[in-house]
Formats: structure tokens, sequence, C-alpha cells
């Protein structure tokens, strides 16, 4: 059966992109020791997997789906970790995936060695430092790639299209939030093809192929965004800790209060230098000290002396925070969302180059 699909070129090629990211998985955890990157996997990894006694299902930031699959298995074999194990199946298919788009045109040797170094920076790093939001920016980032991939090839493909979107769904399944790095990327391709459709380079049934796409895209947010919420809001506990957590991090993540400059607030909840201290090192389990309504007390205040900095976000505060964001904990993501979208772009371009190689030397003969 093996030999039998490798005879198929397409195959062979895909074989050929596995073993290399084999080789550069093996050699990477032979180099390196691979780690969390923060601890939010681990936090979430002792919620699921039955670390504690119960198999929790309320994984914070991912769906509900996925930590019952992913409990499931630590049901069945508890000894291995198998956050770990899907973060890095994720990350191969990824790159495998990414590496089969890009050597499936050219199918030389030249293009499994250039993918070769591509996937020897970027999945090494990667791998170094696994994390649920890298993971999850990489997997939208490759469903965004391979439909790009599939605009600029003469044949279609309903296994890498289905692949996309499956890919897409995992990926916001596995952190929403991450969207918001790639979302640049989805206004950029869809610019570029609606200025190739009104140049007229590109025809009506295929500028209709991204709308559906588009669509369907929308539709798969939607439908995870609505589901996690609505889960988690059916649970009156849950529910209690989700509004506290976004207060939270309006408070940790979107900005700081200082407190000298803010000692006002801070002697009005009766929280000390030290609590405020502990409270921005992550240090806040007093549930009295900080309190919900402590929270929003800071919150209210700071909406009251104008201190807006993302609290009542401006467009123009949006864009820095999300190139601050791209520059900062996911500088390798970002590099590897422009790699892969000029690869993308440039496939198209090579795609012609040969086109009109083989008119002009059919011209000469």
């Amino acid at each position: 059966m093996l030999k039998t699909l490798l005879k198929q070129e397409k195959y062979r090629n895909l074989a050929k992109i596995i073993l290399i990211n084999i080789i550069i998985f093996t050699i990477t955890n032979l180099l390196f020791n691979i780690k969390y990157e923060q601890v939010d996997d681990f936090i979430m990894y002792n919620l699921y997997s039955g670390l504690d006694g119960t198999y929790n299902t309320y994984g914070v930031y991912m769906h509900t789906i996925l930590c019952a699959i992913i409990g499931f298995f630590y049901r069945i074999v508890p000894a291995i970790n198998w956050h770990t194990i899907f973060l890095l199946s994720m990350q191969f298919i990824c790159f495998t995936t990414i590496g089969y788009c890009i050597t499936e045109k050219q199918k030389s040797e030249k293009s499994f060695i250039l993918y070769a170094i591509f996937a020897s920076v970027f999945y090494s790093v990667l791998l170094v430092l696994i994390q649920y939001t890298s993971v999850a920016a990489l997997l939208i980032l490759t469903a965004l790639f391979v439909t790009i991939h599939l605009m600029e090839r003469e044949q279609t493909s309903k296994t890498l299209r289905i692949l996309s979107f499956v890919l897409y769904a995992i990926g916001i399944m596995l952190r929403m939030q991450s969207l918001l790095i790639i979302a640049p990327f989805f206004v950029i391709y869809a610019i570029y093809y609606l200025v190739k459709y009104l140049k007229k380079q590109i025809d009506i049934n295929k500028f209709k192929v991204i709308i559906v796409d588009y669509v369907i895209i929308a539709v798969i947010t939607i439908a995870v965004y609505i589901s996690h919420n609505a889960i988690y809001n059916n649970n009156p506990i849950y529910k209690e800790y989700m509004e506290y957590n976004n207060m939270r991090a309006i408070l940790h993540d979107m900005s700081y209060t200082d407190y000298e400059e803010n000692k006002q607030i801070f002697d009005d909840i009766g929280w000390s230098k030290n609590d405020h201290y502990l409270f921005y090192t992550f240090n806040f389990g007093d549930e009295n000290v900080y309190s919900k309504e402590n929270l929003q007390k800071i919150i209210d205040y700071k909406i009251s002396t104008n201190q807006y900095y993302n609290l009542k976000p401006k467009p123009k505060e949006v864009s820095e925070d999300l190139v601050n964001e791209m520059q900062s904990t996911n500088t390798i993501i970002t590099l590897f969302m422009f790699a892969m979208f000029f690869v993308a772009v440039l496939e198209s371009k090579e795609k012609k180059r040969i086109k009109y190689t083989n008119i002009v030397s059919n011209i000469r003969n």
C-alpha cells in the first residue's frame, strides 16, 4: 500500500516534507529542551488533565470541545502529557501542509532545499518555546496560506480547502484572540484580490470563491465565539470568573495603573503599595483584596480621570497596540506571516514566468 502511494508524485513530495520536518523536530529536541513559554498552558493542562482528580472541560481560553477531546485521552492514559502532544502535532501538521503547498508547484530539489532552510528557522524556533497562543496563530495563518495557495494554482483541491477550514476552526477554538494577530493579513489578502479583480487579472468566478471562503470563515468564527460564550455563561461559577478575568485583563494586559499617580483610588479600595505590587506580578489569590468590585472601581476611576488607554480604545490606539503586540511577544509569528504571505504571492509570479518561458521555447522550436 505504501509503495503504491509513493509511486504517485504528490505522495512522494509529501513524504519528503514529512521527512524534513521529522529531522528538524528530532534535531531540535536533541539540542534544546522544549518547554512552555508561559504558565497559561500549564494551568489549562491542570484543569482538564485530571491532575487534581477532576476532568474539567472549562479551559478558560480554550473551547470546551477541545478540552473534552484532549481530556478524553487523559482518561485513557493519564501518564502522557496530551496537551503538549496536541500542540506539537498541530505544529507538525501546519508545517507539513505549508511545505507541501510550497513544493507542490515546482517539485524541484531546489524548492525542497529552500523549504528545509525556511522550516529549520521558523519550525525550530516555535518548537523551543511552545505556547498555545502561537500554535493557534500558526493554525490560523496556515489556513490563510492554503487559501491563498489554492487561489494561485490552476486546479482546485477539495481536500486542501477543507483542511484549511478545519485548521482555522481548531486555531480559533484553541485561542480566539490569536485571530487578532492574523487579522491584518486577511485584510491584505482581500485587498490584493479585490485589486486583481478590478484590474481584470482574475475573473468573477475566482473572485466569488474568495467571497465564499470569507463567508465560511465568518460563519466558523461566529459559531465558535457564540458557542464558547454560551457554554461559559451557562455555568454561574465560570460566568463570574470570565467577568472577573476580563476586568483583570483590562488592568493587566491592556493598561497599567501607577500606584503613586493614582493613590486616591488605591486608598479608597484599601490597597497598599505591596498589594499593588502583588497584583501586577500576578499574585492575586486573596479574593477579599482583589475582588471583582475593587477591580471595577479601578476601571471606573480610570475612565473618570480620562485615562482612556485601551479602556475606551480608539482606532489609532487599537492599531498601535496591534503593531506593538506583533513586534513583541509574537515576533516570530509576525515574521512568519510576512514570509508566508509573500511566498504565496510570488508563487503566481513564478507560475507566470514558467508559462511565458514555455511559450517562448515553443515559438523558437
